[in-house]
């Protein structure tokens, strides 16, 4: 399936800035960047990519002949990128002059600015991805021993039945870490939460799984997180991709 020339931006972007920061693409590298931004991609198709995030100067010419995008998608693909790459607080001097030809070539102000706007969104992000990443790296540590879930970890794979009780509601932010928290309270925590910040979140989550070693089981948990937040069946497989 070709690609979207969002998600061809958004590979664009992130191999460019890996790059000036110098980390080389390899195949591996270049699966990981693949499942980030949902691509299906033919062997062939993979293969030209591959050659192409390897090679900066590749990517400026690819980068330049791809239509520019509108202007209220810039942030979300610039959004997507730094969530796969750029998640530390420096930015280098590379990715400065990357983000400033970028800048040229979506038609907008200075993209290192937006930078600072994505690092303060992600703290208010970061509890919520690390909780659902140890509740699917719980599940898939019993499964690897053998260990089936007990029904209360079944339980939690179930959309619960009308509203939530008040003690069910969610914890708060600092206790979702707990290793006894379950989906049940994150989706809670994360209701209580303004509208765009749980749909953020919730993309996130879902490259978080397209990512992951584990992606059967983190679907799984996944659908069970939405259903817990009200989200609809097919909007949460749209994002799972």
């Amino acid at each position: 399936m070709a690609l979207t020339d969002e998600q061809a931006w958004i590979l664009t972007s992130v191999g460019l800035i890996r790059l000036a920061d110098g980390y080389p693409i390899d195949r591996t590298a270049a699966n990981m960047i693949f499942a980030g931004v949902n691509a299906r991609l033919t062997d062939e198709e993979q293969d030209s990519w591959i050659d192409r995030l390897a090679d900066a100067p590749a990517l400026w010419e690819y980068a330049r002949a791809l239509p520019r995008p509108p202007a209220d998608r810039v942030l979300e693909i610039l959004r997507a990128a730094w969530s796969m790459w750029m998640r530390d607080s420096y930015a280098s001097s590379g990715e400065a002059e990357v983000l400033a030809g970028l800048s040229e070539l979506f038609g907008v102000g200075m993209l290192l600015s937006w930078r600072k706007t994505f690092l303060l969104e992600f703290g208010d992000l970061e509890e919520y991805l690390e909780a659902f990443g140890l509740m699917l790296d719980r599940r898939a540590d019993a499964a690897a021993r053998g260990h089936p879930l007990d029904d209360l970890g079944r339980a939690e794979f179930q959309a619960p039945a009308g509203p939530p009780a008040p003690h069910q509601r969610g914890v708060p932010r600092q206790y979702l870490l707990d290793p006894e928290t379950t989906i049940d309270e994150l989706g809670g925590a994360l209701l209580r939460e303004e509208r765009g910040l749980r749909r953020r979140a919730l993309e996130d989550i879902a490259r978080l799984v397209r990512l992951s070693d584990h992606v059967a089981l983190g679907r799984q948990l996944f659908l069970a997180l939405a259903a817990r937040m009200g989200v609809s069946e097919d909007l949460a497989r749209e994002l799972l991709g």
